[in-house]
């Protein structure tokens, strides 16, 4: 049984939100899975990770909106090279049970729920902004080619009217 009340229930967790980035790949549990990651993406230019250590130095911003699921990530490659990292393909089973709302709390369910809201809040807010400019944009270009029309077609008659009075 869910544990959210919300808008819609839903059995995992949103990962494009700041709480369920962090429950993914922000919990020494889920530690495999970020390693898998970022082997994913990283490999080729330094190597494969052999160990991962997470800083918990968590960047919070001052408002909703500069907030952000990032924190320091420190590892080490097979070359004994060491990284620093701020913020896979393979151990999806893992992934989707750690993603399983189900399973929550009530802390990380009620954590969650917040999270997707402000989530959809930004997302709305940027849709609707791209919306009002798109319509701002056909407007004017509504206008730019009324006033263009207008132009010519002022321009045209001043043609005709020029002609006939050259034949009369």
């Amino acid at each position: 049984m869910l544990r959210i009340t919300g808008i819609q229930k839903a059995r995992y967790l949103n990962s494009l939100t700041d709480f369920g980035f962090k429950k993914l790949f922000g919990e020494e549990y889920n530690k495999e899975l970020l390693i898998d990651f970022l082997n994913q993406l990283l490999e080729k230019e330094q190597g494969r990770i052999k160990s991962l250590t997470y800083m918990k130095n968590e960047y919070v911003g001052r408002s909703e909106w500069e907030r952000r699921a990032i924190f320091d990530l420190y590892y080490e490659n097979e070359k004994c090279e060491k990284f620093w990292v701020v913020l896979g393909k393979s151990h999806f089973e893992k992934l989707f049970r750690a993603a399983e709302i189900s399973k929550f709390t009530d802390k990380e369910a009620s954590s969650y729920e917040d999270s997707l809201k402000v989530y959809r809040d930004m997302k709305n807010s940027l849709d609707t902004a791209m919306e009002k400019g798109l319509a701002k944009g056909r407007a004017k270009g509504r206008a730019e080619g009324f006033e263009k029309g207008r132009k010519k077609k002022s321009w045209s008659l001043q043609e005709k009217t020029a002609k006939k009075k050259v034949s009369l």
